[in-house]
């Protein structure tokens, strides 16, 4: 639903005119919402939603702490202090839509206003001035109000006590320009992947070979001094080996252990990057040729290529993708 509204706001009020229980009323809990917006979906409540990657399988846990123990009360923590294990149950949510939907929400995709929803423009939450690094800010002008232009937010905040330009750019002209760049782009990077794809394919498959060879040998290594190990300790109780020797001849075979075993994990490691890659460029490749296909981009494509616009006085147009610029 996000990924074809891109609204939060919109979401909150159709799961509301629907009277769909929130989850506190599912679970019969105490509701904060007061007086005549009982039981009505807010805005905090979709993004938790949209952001909790239980729906895509992975169990998370301490995202949220409380103030102290004398209050009652919950900070949601960042999610770098989530602890998240993958694929502990059934995906609800594809991988690749949850994402595209965590790409959406950093962009900021939805504009507060007090008097209604604005619409969401193609590159609301991507432009940004040169000056102040601020987000730049769309408004209508001309006769019937039908012309967008894009501005600085700093700017129509404070006018003449900013220092930043007071120039505005067409929003059709941007994103014409946008489009033929990225369109260039596109074209250039995929002429060049299939000859770089071509060229380091073969060096790129033995290289994996070899890794795979390596990981082979160490895990006959190490299966050798388990053996080794079990044996000296049969010796031990024996009485064939002392108990000195028992112990310094173990410590040197879990050494020895050890480094194969942390050799082991990086191959693997190496592995996987490989493959994730592999999987990083043809999901990109995609998105390029998709594009590619059409005149006009939609937002979900859009936001997959392009991190950041900035706009410079001159009107200079800098675009930050994605992206390794080829």
């Amino acid at each position: 639903m996000f990924i074809e509204t891109q609204s939060v706001m919109g979401i909150m009020k159709q799961l509301t005119s629907e009277m769909i229980p929130t989850p506190s009323a599912s679970k019969n809990m105490k509701q904060t919402q007061k007086g005549n917006c009982k039981g009505f979906w807010n805005a905090a409540i979709i993004y938790r939603m949209l952001s909790n990657p239980t729906y895509i399988g992975n169990l998370t846990q301490n995202r949220m702490k409380k103030v102290s123990y004398k209050v009652n009360k919950l900070n949601m923590l960042s999610k770098d202090q989530w602890i998240t294990i993958p694929n502990t149950h059934e995906a609800i949510v594809s991988e690749d839509d949850f994402n595209t939907v965590q790409s959406l929400l950093s962009k900021r995709n939805y504009i507060k206003s007090k008097k209604a929803v604005q619409r969401v423009h193609l590159l609301t939450g991507l432009v940004f001035c040169a000056d102040c690094k601020r987000p730049m800010t769309f408004m209508t002008k001309g006769k019937g109000q039908n012309t967008v232009y894009v501005i600085c937010s700093t700017r129509k905040k404070y006018g003449n006590l900013s220092q930043c330009s007071p120039g505005r750019i067409r929003e059709d002209y941007l994103q014409k320009y946008l489009i033929e760049k990225v369109q260039e782009i596109a074209n250039t990077y995929l002429d060049k992947s299939e000859l770089v794809k071509n060229a380091d394919t073969n060096k790129q498959t033995e290289y994996i070979t070899d890794l795979n060879k390596e990981k082979s040998e160490i895990q006959k290594q190490i299966d050798e001094i388990k053996t080794y190990i079990l044996n000296l300790y049969k010796d031990k109780v024996k009485n064939i080996v002392s108990e000195n020797n028992f112990i310094q001849l173990s410590n040197e075979f879990n050494s020895q252990n050890d480094r194969l075993t942390k050799r082991l994990s990086e191959i693997d490691n190496e592995i996987n990057r490989d493959e994730e890659s592999k999987d990083n460029i043809l999901s990109f490749e995609k998105v390029l040729n998709e594009f590619l296909q059409f005149e006009n981009i939609d937002r979900v494509t859009l936001t997959a290529l392009i991190n950041r616009i900035e706009v410079y006085r001159d009107k200079k147009i800098s675009i930050q993708f994605n992206f390794i610029e080829p």
